[in-house]
């Protein structure tokens, strides 16, 4: 009989102590605060270039992106109320430490800021062995806790509501939605990834009802690369990224889809003007029917440089001129969009080189009457993305994005692509800038 009492009393202390541990632990919240925005730390950063962080800089912001689905590897994407950013990090199965949802801290003080194929990073160094391909490195899973602080979990984060034609690099890292958007007849019996022996990535293409299109990449590696896409019209959700001019969204798993609706049928793109600049000679001034050349202030016109039979630029640069002041524009004849088009926009291509600081800005004017002296007209700037940053070399064609010209519609406008510049010991700004593909499309 002793023996059985005792039993029952351990049996009993045993389930009086079971419930103290059930319980979760009580969360404690960090002791650190973010002193800058996500939007100003990717201000910090020139396309191209690779910039360390010497100030006790922190950020803050809630996983919108992990790598439980292996769509996304060795990284993580965070934003907060004013932007998105790709964290690099050298380690996997990263979303038992950082899941969607949960608050993470970011001390930025001696990481880098650099980007692949335009996309912006934050991440551990940066490796120099190929002095021709330098490269981020992510931060070493050793020093995870020093530089990201774990805060709260289960965190919501709303999509931002955007269309194909409206994304731009100022949403590079987060969570969009795109409504009313189907993927290609041709892709809908594609799987999302590749299954095949020989591992790649796979793009699939996405259009809108309108023929705004843009590619969904996943992985080969992600869980669901053997799962075709929904064939229907919808919505899609997923992290917005770019490949230098290539907008992509990296779907995290394929409950981002909601493709069910019946599908539409895309209206035929209408090409409303058109300048590829097939008709420059090397070298010398463009001078194309209807278009302005001008050198306000200096002397630099825009020539003509052609890179092949069927890839040729109108070009300028200060380089060599000697003037304190160079002010220069290109201007395209007089374009008038029917008041019926759906959705125009502008898209157009540049690239820089030897940036010192000289700007190139695309303008919009409805005043202007076709003179001289452009500077009297009122000219107002569009949201157009223009190559920057390469110091010491060329860059390659980046897209300005499609421009939004909706408002412009039925009205008489030009186009006009001003230079400003400096050939001045001390005060050079002699930045060289091609363009090419200049187009206006609607619907």
């Amino acid at each position: 009989m002793k023996n059985i009492f005792l039993i029952l009393i351990g049996i009993q202390t045993l389930i009086s102590c079971e419930r103290k541990f059930d319980e979760p632990p009580q969360y404690i919240a960090p002791n650190i605060v973010a002193n800058t925005s996500i939007k100003d730390l990717r201000a910090m950063h020139v396309s191209g270039n690779f910039e360390k962080i010497n100030d006790s800089i922190v950020i803050s912001g809630i996983v919108v992106a992990d790598d439980r689905s292996g769509n996304f590897y060795k990284q993580i994407c965070i934003q907060d109320a004013t932007a998105g950013i790709t964290i690099s990090l050298n380690g996997t199965g990263l979303y038992t430490s950082y899941p969607i949802g949960r608050q993470v801290f970011i001390k930025c003080k001696g990481l880098w800021l650099g980007d692949y194929g335009r996309m912006l990073q934050l991440g551990g160094s940066v490796d120099s062995s190929s002095l021709s391909n330098l490269q981020l490195n992510g931060i070493p899973s050793s020093l995870f806790d020093n530089y990201v602080i774990k805060g709260s979990l289960n965190n919501t984060v709303v999509p931002k509501e955007v269309a194909i034609n409206q994304l731009n690099d100022s949403l590079q890292s987060m969570l969009i939605q795109l409504n009313n958007v189907q993927f290609a007849v041709a892709d809908t019996s594609k799987f999302f990834g590749d299954t095949s022996i020989n591992k790649s990535s796979v793009s699939l293409s996405l259009t809108n009802c309108i023929g705004h299109t843009m590619a969904v990449r996943t992985s080969a590696f992600s869980t669901f690369s053997n799962v075709k896409p929904q064939q229907g019209n919808g919505s899609i959700m997923g992290i917005y990224s770019v490949y230098y001019a290539n907008k992509q969204l990296i779907v995290r798993d394929t409950a981002d889809q909601v493709l069910t609706d019946m599908r539409c049928t895309n209206t035929i793109p209408i090409n409303l003007f058109t300048e590829k600049f097939s008709s420059v000679s090397n070298n010398a001034a463009v001078n194309i029917a209807g278009w302005k050349n001008i050198a306000e202030a200096g002397n630099q016109l825009y020539t003509g440089y052609v890179a092949s039979s069927t890839s040729k630029y109108a070009k300028i640069s200060g380089f060599g001129s000697g003037q304190s002041t160079i002010v220069s524009w290109l201007i395209t004849p007089a374009i008038t969009i029917p008041a019926a088009t759906i959705n125009p926009y502008l898209s157009f291509q540049t690239i820089d080189g030897y940036d010192n600081g000289a700007t190139l800005q695309a303008l919009i004017s409805v005043d202007y009457t076709g003179n001289n002296n452009p500077s009297i007209a009122t000219w107002t700037k569009l949201p157009a993305i223009i190559s920057r940053g390469h110091a010491s070399s060329y860059g390659s064609n980046t897209s300005s994005g499609n421009v939004d010209l909706s408002a412009y519609k039925g009205k008489k406008f030009y186009i006009a692509f001003r230079y400003d510049g400096s050939d001045v010991s001390g005060a050079k700004k002699t930045t060289t800038f091609e363009i090419t593909n200049v187009n206006i499309i609607g619907y």
